[in-house]
């Protein structure tokens, strides 16, 4: 095909260069060159038109931890309306995701809330070597909405065992369920609360166990409360040093039949605007400790 248009291209400029007019007179005046390049432009232009762009924009399959769920969804139309790519969101814990990568599933990119399962990810082939980067790290929340008008708040409430019951999510599966559990053993509350949990399979379920007022409180990401509420006395923002940090990695999937496109979404996800966005969501950036 690419033979065949320059071929097209080059008889249009021959083509140009044989024209002639007639100016009053029957004397031929050959065309000038300037007049015949334009002529060849032209041609160009329209041959190439007549050849529709093959390239298409990919979808990317994108695996994100629940924690994110707000966060990503704000993103998303943003990077669609600068690049000519889509993006389809699998929600999940970071656990239940990772075992799904493992297992086969046709992802591109994997948000996850943790470096544990990127690297092991990357240690197994299974990750695009030198796409990992830490995209955002997590802040955990005590959230009771229940306490507004309990002295102390939400802290108090914890501190002095005067919760009913508390949701976290599942240790094994979510890295804020992790954080969950070293935080009530940080102050001596673990055991304390034993028969008083209330696990949930994913940060989003562990939410909607408290919005619902199944729950009296839980332990969620500060993304998941409004700005507005970010201030209440219902929510405790437990100091960092109570758990691990929440760093979370994104990785590009060796599996994946799209990586150029996933690429320039890890390369959207490490500017400015995706900064901004991440860092009003409630998240801070590693690298400036914003």
């Amino acid at each position: 095909m690419a033979r065949g248009i320059v071929n097209g291209v080059s008889n249009t400029f021959l083509c140009s260069r044989s024209l002639s007019v007639v100016e009053g007179s029957n004397k031929s005046k050959t065309l000038t060159p300037l007049i015949a390049y334009a002529i060849f432009l032209t041609g160009l232009i329209a041959f190439i038109l007549t050849f529709p762009n093959t390239a298409k924009a990919a979808e990317l399959k994108v695996a994100v931890a629940s924690n994110f769920t707000t966060t990503i969804k704000q993103l998303k139309p943003v990077f669609e309306k600068q690049t000519a790519h889509s993006l389809s969101l699998h929600f999940g814990s970071t656990g239940k995701l990772y075992a799904q990568i493992a297992n086969g599933a046709p992802f591109d990119i994997f948000l996850a809330a943790d470096i544990k399962r990127p690297q092991l990810l990357e240690q197994d082939g299974m990750a695009v070597k030198g796409s990992r980067f830490t995209y955002a790290q997590g802040t955990l929340v005590l959230w009771a909405p229940g306490v507004l008008s309990a002295p102390g708040g939400a802290k108090q409430q914890l501190m002095q065992d005067k919760l009913k019951n508390i949701a976290i999510t599942n240790p094994k599966l979510a890295p804020y369920g992790m954080a969950a559990k070293q935080t009530l053993q940080t102050y001596g509350k673990w055991e304390t609360y034993q028969d008083k949990l209330r696990i949930g399979n994913n940060i989003s379920q562990t939410y909607q166990f408290v919005e619902k007022g199944g729950v009296a409180a839980g332990m969620i990401a500060l993304a998941q409360i409004p700005a507005e509420q970010s201030g209440s006395s219902d929510i405790w923002v437990i100091p960092i040093t109570a758990y691990k940090p929440l760093e979370q990695q994104a990785v590009v999937l060796s599996r994946s039949e799209e990586k150029e496109a996933a690429q320039v979404f890890i390369k959207f996800l490490q500017g400015e605007l995706a900064a901004k966005i991440i860092k009003d969501a409630g998240y801070t950036l590693p690298e400036s400790g914003e």
